[in-house]
Order: C-alpha cells, then sequence, then structure tokens
C-alpha cells in the first residue's frame, strides 16, 4: 500500500518534537487510526496499541502506570477515552520527564473519538 501523506500528518509531526503528548480527537472512522499508523511506520516507529483490543484495554486498565512505564520508546494509544484511568499516571510520567530533562518529547501519541476535556474526570487530570 502506497503512503497517502495526510494534512495532519506534518502539524502532527511538529507537535511531537514540541511536546510529550499529543492528542487526535475526531470521530469514529475519520482516518485517526491511519493517519497515526502511517507516522509510526515511517515517522517515529513507535509502538501502536489500540483499546479496542480487550486484552490491551484490561491490561491498561488494571494497572495504567505500571502499563505506561513499560514502554521505552514512543507509543500510540489509540481510542484512549476507553481507558479513562490511564490519564493521571499519563500526566504523572510527563511531570516526571519534564522535570528530569527535554527527553520525552513525543513520547505518546494518543487518539480519541471523544474530547476528553469535556469529560470532568479527565480534564482535571489533563490540565497543564
Amino acid at each position: 500500500m502506497n503512503h497517502i501523506h495526510r494534512c495532519l500528518e506534518k502539524p502532527v509531526l511538529q507537535s511531537l518534537q514540541a511536546f510529550p503528548a499529543v492528542y487526535i480527537a475526531g470521530p469514529r472512522q475519520s482516518g485517526k487510526t491511519t493517519l497515526v499508523q502511517q507516522i509510526c511506520k515511517y515517522h517515529n516507529h513507535a509502538d501502536y496499541l489500540s483499546f479496542d483490543d480487550l486484552q490491551t484495554r484490561s491490561s491498561a486498565h488494571h494497572d495504567p502506570d505500571a502499563f505506561l512505564r513499560s514502554f521505552q520508546g514512543p507509543v500510540v494509544l489509540d481510542e484512549v477515552q476507553m481507558v479513562p484511568e490511564i490519564f493521571r499516571p499519563l500526566k504523572r510520567i510527563i511531570d516526571e520527564n519534564r522535570q528530569q530533562s527535554h527527553q520525552g518529547r513525543g513520547k505518546f501519541l494518543l487518539t480519541g473519538s471523544s474530547n476528553v476535556m469535556a469529560l470532568p474526570q479527565l480534564s482535571d487530570a489533563l490540565v497543564g
């Protein structure tokens, strides 16, 4: 399959160079997964996980902190709104990495079908 450049590809890549986490929101079937899979394959070679997979979702739900810390390099978490308890450990890990150095930029690429900032329990965890 040929690589088709998406118009959002460049802004996402630029954001990954500047921020530790980037969130792509959009309705189901809008191309988020295809976009992040292409970014994984052609640009940052991240691990790709989808929370549509029951085993992945269960592992993240059981111990979200250990789940996130198990990745050495960049990771894509697709449909992240399915595991809302992951956001507070995610924020904690990002904060720890910021205090240590500027490493960790582009560590997390997240996608979701809902506006996480509209969910009170999630927006509190993501402030900052």
